[in-house]
Order: structure tokens, then sequence, then C-alpha cells
């Protein structure tokens, strides 16, 4: 086999090797791999040349030899060439590799190797170890096997003269054969000096992956499988039947077509995991094998089209290729069945094609001007590391990936670390990393007192669950979870009426327990004398107060039920599935809730109380400060959602490396009440640097609203009433930057308030911004008056987002100069702004004032409650003719303003009444020079065309490029009426284009796509998007795809859409033309999809 190999290759390659009895290396000639291309020393050539070897390695990097019965290494019949490399032979015992030699018969007589496999290290690869050292617990140092050989580190007392290597090799073999792996090391490395390593594949994969084998999830960042996961092509297998029928084998040299399906898979992520058995576990991440010949238990796989694949390639590509790469070679990562590794070489062969880089090929580029140059540490920095998957990207993956778990992967089961990460494992790792096997068993029987009948331990989600209905129960649960930190989740319902000392013991259970996340549901109660001075009228305090001194748990939830109320712990829906609150009690009664993210983590809590007040004193007393706190939110009881109070903690860290202001917090609070003094001392210590934000329509006039620490605050008042509290508070509080008032009326005018207001925000040292919001009319937008820096009179400028029943004359009148920014939504149907003394005086301050941006935004669509006439013939509804008239008032408004205009957004109706009646307008021509958004939404009757409206032609030519084709000495109508267009708008000063323009439901035919085309000036474009009714055709979404302006820097989206696709053949020509399928989930560029191919 080794000479037809031979034969074959044009330029042959020599490995070279190193014997310790040997001046000069040895050259062995590589083969190339008749598949895989990869060139080869094949292994009978080893044995014929160095008998009696018992492995390869280059300095303390051991190159596996062989695959043994375990299906370690699969590399066939030698190892991978290493240009530049030379690598060292190493023997279990004593040594005449040139006897051997001379027998001259080859690999005939040569000594079998299979009795050493057990004495390889399939742990290990060739690598820089130095590099990566301590990447993966256990991965940076050699573990011996039968030969009893390894590596130690060389000492200079040890070391040998090079002269002299020979001979000292020699006597050290002699003197010290039962320590033959001591002298082996220290001969070697004093023959050949330690040198910079030239990188080879395996090298390159742990660069290119080590973010992802040192990444660590917790449980509340929503990562609910293994990190290592994959897409294989189809091995496809035809059904059992009658007829003997041989399995079709996958081709590794077959391209994958477009028809190929792709499956699924997760890997056993059980490698440096810490847990209970600390010390005990060595083992790697490994495939798990669907059929049921292997000892672990299989994980079925989904399938998925190629279509599908194609839009998760784009965000999870780079980290599968990293994950495929470490199956291939075996880095980091073992057990691949060789019926696996030609689906893996397909999938990284298919991967590159979409654009997606591999080692190998990188490696390939980095020696394809010279096969003999090895790669270094210089040329693999031009390979950066791969990323690891964010929260987000994980939920975008899971997103696009249906499965049931209960039913399909059913096999790995969350294990939570000492460290607080959690890793999916199989049930045979799962189960050998717990402390004591009858341990992982003793939730299951909890459930057999009649105290704790309703009791259920889910290994698939990591989730015991349990109503206990006596403390003695409850002591066992406790003591039990305890003992099981590895569980990720616990939900507890305690079910009877505890004592207060038996509250305190609960507590204190809690305090001893670490897990992820633990969900207490407690009877409904009213608070003792104590807890409500405290401000926790609800009771249950000492649970709290445990939650909140435990850095051990990251979650934890309390909640209140009534009495004799079910809960079925079993009823959860896969597509509800949240890491958080999975399990937790359905109630609405929220206790408490204390997160941290992760072990040890700064505080996040949602508190409710029944006084702000009490409450803040209180929790700054039990946990002695605020300092271990990043977020502290007090909800009031009655209504937590609209009643609330927020407070954020920036990290200030001092010089010491304490927390600023951690010195105001060493007294011991617990047991005393804080004072207001020791709350300002610690504010004011930390120089005033945290965010205090109130929301709330009862409570704002207690004592710790006026106490100064406000920064941002949003009440709901009635201002006739209540006018006197608001001045007051925006006088205590002189942080306050934000105030934002919800009228309970919708009477109201917005400019008497501010005047009401005025003299107190103008004498505030730091309000930015105060705001104005009429009562919600239900189905519109909220209006809102904006006064910005109301305490400098020189720099105040006013923002207005009109609507219905708005009392907006006194506005106008009182703040036209000042008015910058103005929103007027639903002018047609605006009682108040349809009157002509409104519209005119709104017109005036519009044309005549300094804003800077005009939003006319509306619709013409019929409202949906008809009025009904009551003639006695035919019912009829007044509510079309009523819209016809309003719109005849907004266009004659918006040609009134046109010069100011600078977004227009209309939802037009089936007949297209508003481009109509902007056609009857006396200005004919659109002369908006400052419009850069015009967004326009119709459901355009089928036949019709887009342009059919003379208007809106118009618009879009004036607002495009000059055309080239104009004939100036024409006397075509059409010319003429071109030439008029474009001699108006030279004349106008600061005209500027449109940057964003969506057209929405309407009806394009191919000659409306080449008229739209060429008046758009793609080169300033920063939005555009059309969604059609009627479908497309190839070749006008080829045309389209070539307007597409990829080199812009301004473009942010460039969307196209019809009801339906591209099939594979557009597919096939938008990737011949933009390259692979691109990514809905990227961050920051341009997103350009057409027709849901995604550049």
């Amino acid at each position: 086999m080794a000479s037809d190999e031979y034969d074959a290759e044009t330029d042959t390659f020599y490995q070279a090797f190193r014997s310790p009895d040997e001046i000069e290396p040895i050259q062995i000639p590589t083969v190339r791999h008749p598949t895989q291309g990869d060139l080869y020393v094949l292994w009978c050539d080893i044995s014929t040349c160095f008998p009696e070897a018992t492995r390869i390695q280059y300095e303390n990097s051991f190159v596996p030899m062989m695959r043994d019965d375990r299906l370690y290494r699969v590399r066939p019949h030698g190892i991978q060439y290493h240009p530049g490399v030379v690598l060292d032979v190493i023997y279990g015992k004593k040594f005449s590799p040139k006897k051997n030699r001379s027998n001259g018969n080859g690999s005939a007589n040569g000594p079998n190797f299979e009795p050493h496999a057990d004495g390889l290290t399939p742990n290990h690869v060739l690598g820089n170890d130095r590099s990566e050292k301590g990447a993966v617990k256990g991965e940076g140092k050699h573990v011996g096997g039968k030969s009893g050989t390894g590596n130690e580190e060389q000492t200079p007392a040890t070391s040998h003269n090079q002269a002299s290597t020979k001979a000292g090799v020699k006597n050290k073999l002699a003197k010290e054969e039962e320590s033959l792996k001591a002298s082996t090391t220290q001969a070697l490395q004093a023959i050949h000096p330690r040198r910079k390593l030239p990188f080879t594949i395996e090298d390159v994969i742990k660069h290119r992956v080590k973010d992802i084998v040192k990444s660590r999830y917790t449980w509340s960042q929503g990562h609910r499988h293994s990190r290592f996961f994959c897409f294989l092509p189809r091995d496809f297998t035809p059904p059992p039947s009658t007829t003997s029928v041989e399995p079709t084998a996958l081709d590794p040299l077959a391209p994958i077509r477009n028809d190929t399906e792709f499956e699924f898979f997760y890997l056993c992520d059980c490698g440096d995991t810490s847990g209970p058995k600390d010390g005990e576990c060595n083992n790697r991440p490994h495939w798990i094998d669907r059929k049921h010949s292997q000892s672990f238990y299989p994980v079925s796989a989904e399938d998925v089209d190629q279509m599908h694949l194609r839009t998760i390639i784009p965000f999870v590509g780079d980290y599968m290729m990293g994950v495929l790469e470490m199956l291939k070679y075996g880095v980091y990562i073992d057990m691949l069945p060789q019926g696996v590794t030609q689906r893996v070489s397909l999938m990284i062969k298919y991967l590159e094609s979409k654009g997606v880089q591999s080692c190998e090929s990188f490696m390939a580029a980095a020696m394809s001007s010279d096969p003999k140059s090895a790669v270094t540490e210089s040329t693999l920095d031009q390979l950066p590391p791969i990323a690891v998957l964010d929260s987000e990207t994980w939920m975008e993956l899971e997103s696009r990936i249906d499965r049931f778990r209960t039913e399909e992967y059913a096999d790995l089961m969350p294990f939570r670390t000492t460290d607080g990460d959690i890793r999916w494992m199989c049930k045979a790792h799962w189960m050998g990393m717990c402390s004591d096997e009858e341990l992982c068993h003793e939730p299951s029987v909890f459930k057999g007192s009649p105290m704790s009948a309703e009791s259920q331990h889910d290994t698939i989600y990591g989730v015991w669950s349990s109503r206990i209905k006596n403390m003695n129960r409850a002591r066992l649960y406790f003591e039990l979870a305890f003992q099981i930190p590895w569980n990720p989740v616990f939900t507890i319902w305690l079910d009877w009426d505890m004592t207060p000392e038996e509250e305190i013991e609960i507590g204190g259970a809690i305090g001893t327990l670490s897990a992820a996340v633990i969900h207490i549901l407690v009877r409904n109660r009213e608070g003792r004398r104590e807890e409500a001075e405290a401000g926790f009228s609800c009771g249950y305090l000492p649970l709290t107060t445990a939650a909140l001194r435990n850095p051990n748990i990251e979650t934890f939830s309390l909640s209140s039920e009534e009495i004799g109320m079910e809960y079925h712990f079993g009823a959860i829906e896969d597509d509800m599935f949240d890491m958080v609150q999975l399990y937790e009690p359905i109630s609405k009664a929220r206790l408490a809730m204390v997160e941290r993210g992760r072990k040890g983590g700064m505080i996040k809590a949602n508190l409710a109380g029944s006084d702000v007040d009490s409450v803040i004193k209180t929790t700054f007393g039990l946990v002695g400060g605020f300092h271990q706190f990043g977020e502290l939110r007090l909800g009031i009881v009655a209504s937590p959602q609209r009643d609330r109070l927020t407070i954020k903690f920036p990290t200030i860290t001092a010089r010491d490396g304490q927390a600023v202001g951690y010195e105001v917090e060493k007294k011991k609070y617990e047991g005393t009440r804080t004072t207001d003094d020791d709350l300002y001392a610690f504010f004011a210590k930390r120089e005033w640097r945290d965010e205090f934000s109130i929301v709330t329509c009862l409570h704002y006039d207690r004592e710790f609203f006026y106490a100064g620490y406000l920064t941002e605050a949003v009440f709901l008042v009635s201002f006739k009433d209540e006018g006197p509290l608001i001045r007051a508070l925006i006088t205590s509080n002189k942080r306050l930057k934000s105030l934002l008032l919800k009228s309970k009326t919708a009477d109201l005018d917005p400019s008497q308030v501010y005047e009401t207001c005025k003299q107190p925000l103008f004498d505030h040292p730091v309000i930015e911004v105060f705001t104005i919001h009429p009562r919600k009319i239900q189905d519109k937008t909220q209006s809102s008056f904006t006064w910005r820096n109301p305490n400098d009179q020189a720099k105040m400028r006013v923002d207005i987002a009109c609507n219905q029943v708005d009392r907006v004359e006194a506005m106008f009148q009182r703040y036209g100069p000042l008015i910058e920014q103005i929103d007027i939504d639903g002018l047609s149907l605006d009682v108040h702004l349809i009157e002509t003394p409104v519209r005119e005086i709104l017109q005036e301050v519009v044309v005549k004032g300094s804003m800077e941006d005009v939003l006319v935004l509306g619709s013409v669509l019929t409202q949906a409650i008809p009025v009904q006439m009551t003639s006695g013939k035919k019912d009829e509804t007044i509510s079309a003719v009523k819209v016809e008239a309003n719109v005849g008032i907004w266009t004659s408004f918006l040609v009134a303003i046109r010069s100011k205009v600078t977004e227009l957004s209309v939802r037009d109706d089936p007949q297209r009444r508003f481009l109509r009646s902007m056609e009857l307008q006396p200005v004919m021509l659109p002369e908006m020079p400052r419009l850069r958004s015009f967004h326009h939404s119709s459901a355009t009757p089928v036949g019709s065309s887009l342009f059919d409206r003379s208007w809106l032609d118009m618009l879009l030519q004036f607002k495009g490029p000059i055309p080239q084709d104009i004939d100036m000495a024409s006397n075509n109508p059409s010319s003429a009426h071109k030439k008029e267009i474009f001699a108006r708008r030279s004349q106008i000063p600061d005209f500027q284009a449109i940057t964003d323009l969506s057209l929405n439901g309407v009806q394009m035919t191919a000659e409306d796509w080449t008229k739209l085309l060429g008046y758009m000036d793609f080169s300033e474009m920063v939005k555009f998007e059309v969604i059609q009714k009627n479908p497309m055709s190839r070749e006008t979404l080829l045309q389209i795809a070539d307007a597409v302006p990829r080199e812009s820097m301004a473009l942010q989206r460039f969307y196209v859409q019809d009801d339906g696709g591209v099939d594979c053949d557009a597919a096939a020509a938008l990737e011949a033309k933009f390259g692979p399928w691109g990514s809905t989930h990227k961050a920051g560029g341009a997103h350009v999809d057409l027709n849901w191919f995604v550049v």
C-alpha cells in the first residue's frame, strides 16, 4: 500500500525523527491520505525503523500513535506530517533500534503496537501546552499508562551538556532503569534544548477555541443545553425490510445537495467539572452515540433542512466550526466513533463553502507558498479566537430549533458545579459526579410521606419540587437539599401556619443552601407587629433576610397563596420554559425576589413593603448596608406595579479595593433601626452617584420622597388638588434630573401646569427634563409635552406630541418660538386641530418656528365605531363622510407646512384617499425639501399600480437624483414636466433626499420596480423597505439585488418582501452574487434582507 501511495506523489516530503542513540535525525517519507488529502507517516514505517518504541513526542507534547479499541484518536494508519518539527522517539525499555533496521524486512517482522494501546495517553495531543496551560483542568499534564513513562520539568541541577549527551543518556538508563520516566525526559531535554515550538493543527484549534473551553454559564443566563453542539449531514440508512439492504454510506467527497437534511447533536459537557467529588474528575466532553451499543444513553437529533440551516449558520457558524474541529482532531473532546468522522469532515467542508473559516483552511493558506514552512505565533495572530455565545445568541438559536425535551433530549441532565456554572451531562457522568449515588435517588422517594405526598424530582429540568405540610418534613427537605448542591432548582410550598420560631429555623436552613434557584410558596398572612414596623406587613421577614444574606443563592423568590389552592408541579409547557422562573409557583402575590446572576454576585432585589421609608431603613440594617446591591426595587403591596421605587447602585471602588461608602456600613445594624443620618451619610460618602427612580400613583407624599434622594420621578396626580405637593417635591430633591407628571383627568391644559411649576423648575440646580402626559385615550398614541432645560431660559426648548382632545392652543401661542420638535398624530381626527383658528396658529408656529423636526403621522382609515343615521331609510354610517372631509383638511394643512416637514407617515385606505386628496391641492408640485422619511401603507387593490396616483410619482421623482435622459430641447410634455420639477428644485436651498422609505401592502409590477429604483438615491439611503402583496419574479429580485448599495456606510436596513420567499434556485443565484447566507442576528452593520435571503 505504501508503494502505491509513494508513486502517486510527484514530490516526497520527509518527517524527521530523533532517537536517543542517533546523532542525526532519521528521515521517513510521508504518504498522502487517499480521501482526506493530508500527509501522514505510516505506522508500519515507524515500527520498522524504531522497534520497541512506546510513543512519539515533541518535547513534552505527546503525539498519538494509533487508534485503540476505545476509538480514541481516529487517525488511519499513521501520524500527521508536522513540517519543520523533529519528533522524538521514546522507548519503554532498553532499546536496540539499529538491530532491527538491519533486517530490512519492513513491517512484516516489526513488533505489533496494539499491546501498547493501554499505555498510550488518549487525553493529550501535540500542541503548545505552555500557551494554553490551565485552559482545562488536567489538560496540561501527561498521564502515564503501563509503560511508566512521562514528562517532568527539567531542573538545571540535572541537565547534561550537549557534547556528552549520548553517554549521559546511556549511563542514566543503566543506573535508574526503574525510574525511566524521569531519566528519559532529562536526557532528551539535554540533547535537544528547548526552542520555540512551530504550531500544528491541534495548536491552532486550541488557540481558536480557548474562549469556548473556558466559557462558563450560570442558570440565570438562560443557557439550557450543552456548550458543545453541532449539525451534521444526515447519514441515510434505509428502513428495515424483509429484503436485506446494505446501508448507504456517506461519501466524504460528495457535495451536499440542496435536498440534504441535517441533524442537530449535543455533546456531553462533563470536562473540567468541579463537584462534590473534587479531584476525581478526569472526564472530557464526548460524543454521545445515538445507538445503544455504547454505555451512554442516546441523544435524539432533530432534522433540519438546508434552507433552515442557512439562517442558523451566520450567528453560530464559527462556534460550530470550533466544535467540529475539536471533534475531528480530538482537541479537548473524546470518543468520536469512526462512522461519524466522515460526516464531521463533510460538515467542515460545507461550512467552509458558506464562508466560515476553519483551522484547516487557515493552515493550508499559511503553508501554500512553502509546504515545508511552519505556522508560527506571529502567523497565529491573524486568526482570532472564536467568540463565546452570549445569552441573546443562545436564545436566538433555541428559537430556531423545535424540540421536545421530555422525549427527545431526556438524556442530558443539568449539573451545577461548586463554582456555580451549569453543565449538561449524560446520565452516566451525571451520576458519577454525585458524591453519593444514593442521594441521587432520595428526592424521588421523598413523596413517600403523607406530609409531602405532592413531590417530584425532575432530573431533566434539574428541579426538585415538593408541597410540605409540617415542620418535621421541612427539616428533612432542607437537610437533603443541603446535601445535593448539584441540583439547580428547588421549589418548596410550605403549606401550614408557621410559628415565628419555625420561620426563624427555616430562614437558618435557607442560609446554608447553595442553589441556582429557590422558589418558596407560603400561606398568605398579615405581618406581625414588628414586621409591620419594619415596613414588611406581608410577613415572612426571616426568609427574605436569609436570602439577602446568602451569596450562594443565585435567585430566590417568595410568594404567598391562599389556603386550599391546588398546584401541579409537573404542569409546564415546553414553549414557556424559563430558566429562572421554571417551576415557580403560579402566584401573583410576589413578596420578594432576590437575584444575583451568579454565586457571590451583586444583589438585584425586588421587595414588597407597606411603607417605603421603613423598608429602605430596614433593608439597609438587615444586610449591613447597600454596598452588596446593584439594584433595589421596592413595591407597595397594594399596587406593586404602579407604585415602586428603584435604587441603582453603580460600582464605585476606592483605592483600597473597598466599595466607596463601605466604612459607613461597618456598624452592625442587625436588631436596630437605621436612622436617616446613617442613610444620608452613606449616599453622601458615595458623592450621590446612586440613582433613585420612583413611579407612584398613590404614595408620592411619603417622607422619603422629600428627603432629597430622588433623581427621577413619575407621579400620577391631580394638578388641581396636589399642586403644592409637586412644587415641594421639586424644591426638596436637589438631584432630581427628570420629572414626569401623569394627569388623572383628560381635561388638562399643559401650559397652565407648567406655569404653576415654572418658578421651582427655574430655581432647580440640575433639572433636565419636565414632562406632562395627559390621560391616555384608548387606542391612541400617548400625548406628551416636554420642557428641556427648564432651569435655563436661554436653552429651554419644547417638544410636543399632539393627539386627540389635547388643549394645545395655549401651547402654540405661548411657546411657539421655543418648539423644537412637533409630532402631529391623527390630525384628520382631532376635534381641536381641525378648527380653522387653531389650525392657522399651528401652521404659523410650524412655518416660522425654529424646530428641527416636524413629524406628521396619521391614518385615514374609517373609525371602528359607526354613527348610524335614524332617517327611516336604510341605516348608513357617517364615518366615511367624516373621514373624507378631514382628509381634505389634513392635506391642506400639510401643503401649508410642506417646507418644514421632515417625516411623513400615512396609513391610507384601499381607495388611497390621501393620495387622491393631495392631487387636488392647489400646489401640485410636492415641494418638501426637508422631507427625509416617507412611510406609506395601504392595501392597494389587485390590478392597480403603485404609481397610478400622480402625486406619489411626482414626490419620489422630485426627491430622487436628476435623471440623465432629460432632453432639454424637446417639447414633449413629459420632458417639459421633468424640466419644471428639477428647475424648481434647483432653486430650493438645503434640499435633502429621502433616506428612509417604507411602502407597505402595495402591489408592485416589474415596471414599478424599475421606476422606483431609478427614483432612489441609494448613496444616501439609510432605511429602504418595501413589502408587497403580489409575488415578484426571480428576475425582479435579482434586479433589486443589483441596486443594494453594499459599500454604503450610511445604509442600516434594506428590506424587500412579498408573500412568498426565495426558492432554491433564487437562493443559489443570490448566494452567487452576495456570498453565503447572512444572519438576522447581528450587532452593527447593515441588515439586507431580500425575500428572506439575508446578505
